[in-house]
């Protein structure tokens, strides 16, 4: 159960409180800004390399390398006021050339560019008044070799500095620290040939690197260079894939660029040589409330963008942009929010194992809701979240318990007797994982441990923004590593049942997270109905299990086929035997059997429905909670049981104000 404050308790216990409910529509995704982009320039210069700062004063500092009959120039320019009509067409020559690679960077007032060129010479240039001139450019370094296919400039708050760069399959880096550079460094790591590489400093440098690996296969790779933070200074972490294509095939990855503006924020290009050729932007996020080790990204989008060479990625306070060489992409960061908790008719919220749901009914008599999801109300549409937390008037106040997402699925503009309402149907984040198809095959734990349930669990659920944390676990989740495929087209939703079949542990949502727990019969009680908390009703049932016995092959070591069963023998007397076959060839011994034998048992158990209480809404009321109850009129005394479904119910008309608690076996 989640804590609440000694005032907001006694209020929802005392049954008669005034009820306070706050429901707010933000124009977000995962716990990220929901991004429009709209396009504020489209030029026709000849494309080429190309990147992005924005200055201290506001301004858009963008620099281009020309192309092979333009000595691959390098050029300069400053747009002050970056918007739409601004004039982006205008380029300044910086008065060197034949440059493979640039990039582009702001410090405070200071601007730098770093540029390599084709005699592997590494030179700075420097702005000291936010990109309005420059000074002479000098030579900071040599590249080890002619194929430089990267760059990136990042900082650090002291203003420290770190150029990386690609040299044909090495990732390598200079650091200029206290306003002296240091030796040429590269990591640790071995791949093919790599093709682009974007930085930005969070506590350590973390980084985005596309390119291939040492079989052929093309990559988007996140990973970071410890300073201190999740790893020590210069110790690399592990390469973290994020998209991945075949050897061979016909589809490869380029142009990296990665910001934060609100979370780590990733764009790269898919580059497709089939009979139709196309390169597309592609954007992906870093899966919200978590850090940039955890590496959990949505699944990547695409998007209407393409570049020959891709978009450089950069924010100020108000928006993030995208820019190409003659297209420029922006959005605006901000979240805005609408609380539309004062106009709700009737509210229903449903929340059961693996499913959510909220159907919020509002006045619109004012007209206040006529132009939902555009103008004021764009943030009030189909995509957006929505909070439901339900609270009381207390002695301190209106206090609220935590509040519950969903993600609105419809509106529907209502007219009844002449009265006018707007209908919210809203789903919570598992509907995003009912819709998420696997576009790549992915296997773990062919012929070494990769990842166990808990890993490929947090992999699958990434994929639809959802983070997952652990409250309690069984053995099994952190120990087991099943051969495990991911096809083409398999959903989230399925692949999350199968996963879960092999472990005793429950799953719930709340917010952008999942959090596992694992239910055991000796769970105490958390909370008390009946003394304290009034109950109005109540409906308590004797079921019996859907399983009674289970029949499980597996195959040993030697790869035979072995039986093993289960029985609960005192319902297989009583209602003759359900029987559930399974087959499991990551089922190699007895042991493992045993386990997941009692698991499926388990299961059953906890799915049986064994009635239901209606009570003054608690707001701390958690799924999966173990509970006493006491109704001394039917008998009912440090009566046990674990919620396994919440339904909440309010109008405000009706005076209507309740919870009805699914009940369960503990």
């Amino acid at each position: 159960m989640y804590p609440l404050s000694p005032s907001l308790l006694s209020a929802q216990q005392s049954g008669c409180a005034s009820p306070n409910i706050k429901l707010t529509v933000r124009n977000r995704l995962g716990g990220a800004s929901k991004l429009r982009w709209e396009e504020i320039y489209a030029g026709t210069q000849a494309e080429g390399y190309h990147s992005i700062a924005i200055a201290e004063d506001g301004a858009m500092i963008r620099i281009r390398l020309g192309d092979n009959p333009d000595n691959y120039k390098l050029y300069f320019q400053r747009v002050a006021q970056p918007g739409p009509g601004a004039d982006f067409g205008q380029w300044t020559y910086s008065c060197s050339y034949f440059f493979s690679r640039a990039d582009v960077a702001s410090f405070g007032s200071k601007v730098y560019v770093v540029a390599i060129d084709y005699y592997r010479n590494i030179f700075i240039f420097e702005s000291t008044n936010n990109g309005q001139t420059w000074l002479a450019p000098v030579k900071i370094g040599t590249s080890n070799n002619s194929q430089v296919y990267g760059l990136s400039i990042a900082f650090k708050p002291s203003g420290d500095m770190a150029v990386f760069y690609i040299e044909f399959n090495t990732l390598c880096y200079k650091k200029r620290v206290n306003g002296n550079w240091q030796s040429r460094q590269q990591w640790d790591k071995s791949t093919g040939a790599l093709s682009g590489v974007s930085a930005v400093y969070d506590g350590d440098w973390r980084l985005v690197v596309s390119g291939n690996d040492t079989s052929g296969c093309s990559k988007v790779w996140s990973l970071s260079l410890g300073d201190g933070a999740d790893f020590g200074v210069g110790i690399w972490s592990s390469l973290y894939e994020f998209a991945s294509a075949p050897a061979g095939g016909l589809y490869s990855y380029s142009a990296v660029s990665m910001d934060c503006p609100d979370v780590f924020r990733v764009c790269y290009l898919e580059n497709y040589t089939g009979n139709v050729a196309d390169k597309r932007a592609f954007l992906s996020h870093l899966v919200a409330d978590n850090s940039f080790s955890d590496n959990i990204c949505c699944e990547s989008v695409p998007t209407s963008m393409n570049s020959e060479f891709g978009f450089a990625m950069e924010h100020d306070g108000q928006y993030v942009y995208l820019a190409g060489v003659n297209r420029i992409y922006r959005a605006k960061i901000a979240q805005n929010s609408l609380e539309i908790g004062a106009d709700i008719l009737k509210l229903e919220s449903v929340c059961g194992s693996l499913k959510g749901s909220l159907a919020a009914e509002l006045d619109n008599s004012s007209g206040r809701y006529n132009s939902a999801g555009s103008g004021e109300l764009d943030m009030l549409s189909p995509g957006s979240e929505i909070e439901f937390a339900p609270g009381y008037e207390t002695v301190n106040g209106a206090e609220h318990g935590p509040g519950q997402l969903y993600i609105i699925q419809s509106l529907e503009r209502r007219i009844s007797e002449g009265k006018s309402s707007l209908l919210i149907r809203a789903e919570d984040s598992f509907c995003r994982l009912k819709r998420w198809r696997a576009t790549n095959q992915m296997r773990w734990n062919r012929s070494s441990s990769q990842l166990s349930v808990r890993g490929i669990l947090g992999y699958v659920l990434s994929k639809a923004g959802i983070r997952m944390d652990v409250l309690s676990a069984s053995a099994q989740l952190d120990n087991f590593y099943p051969d495990f495929t991911i096809h083409v087209g398999d959903d989230g939703f399925g692949l999350l049942d199968k996963l879960l079949s092999f472990v005793p542990d429950l799953v719930f949502l709340q917010g952008h997270c999942v959090y596992s727990l694992y239910p055991q019969e000796a769970d105490s009680p958390v909370y008390s109905y009946g003394f304290n908390h009034p109950v109005y009703s109540g409906i308590y049932a004797d079921t019996f299990t859907e399983v009674n016995r289970v029949v499980l092959e597996g195959m040993d070591s030697s790869s035979h086929l072995f039986m093993v069963q289960g029985f609960i023998w005192d319902e297989i007397y009583q209602n003759h035997d359900l029987t559930l076959r399974l087959y499991d060839r990551n089922i190699n011994t007895l042991a493992q059997a045993k386990e997941r034998l009692d698991s499926c048992f388990r299961k059953a158990v906890l799915k049986q429905q064994m009635g239901q209480i209606v009570v003054p809404i608690n707001c701390g009321q958690q799924l999966f909670d173990v509970v006493n109850i006491n109704q001394l009129e039917s008998g009912l005394e440090t009566f046990v049981r674990r919620i396994n479904g919440i339904r909440m119910v309010y109008e405000p008309g009706k005076g209507i104000y309740r919870q009805e608690l699914s009940l369960g076996r503990v």
